[in-house]
C-alpha cells in the first residue's frame, strides 16, 4: 500500500480522508487505519477508490499492490 501516492491522488481530486471515506461508505477512522497499514483494503474498497479518484489501472496497481 502506497499511502503517499494515494494521498497525492486525493489532493488532485480535492478530497480529504473524510470525504473519500464517505464516498466509499466507510468511516474516516477505518480509512485512516487502512491507509496506515493497520488493516487492509478489500478488493471492493480498492475498486471504489479507483472509481472515486478516476484512477487508471496502472496507478491503482502502484497504490494497492506495491
Amino acid at each position: 500500500m502506497q499511502a503517499t501516492l494515494l494521498k497525492s491522488e486525493m489532493v488532485k481530486q480535492g478530497l480529504t480522508q473524510k470525504s473519500l471515506a464517505e464516498l466509499i461508505g466507510i468511516k474516516d477512522t477505518t480509512l485512516s487505519h487502512k491507509m496506515t497499514g493497520k488493516t487492509s483494503f478489500t478488493v471492493a474498497e480498492a475498486v471504489q477508490i479507483m472509481d472515486a479518484l478516476g484512477l487508471d489501472e496502472e496507478t491503482a496497481v502502484q497504490i494497492f499492490l506495491n
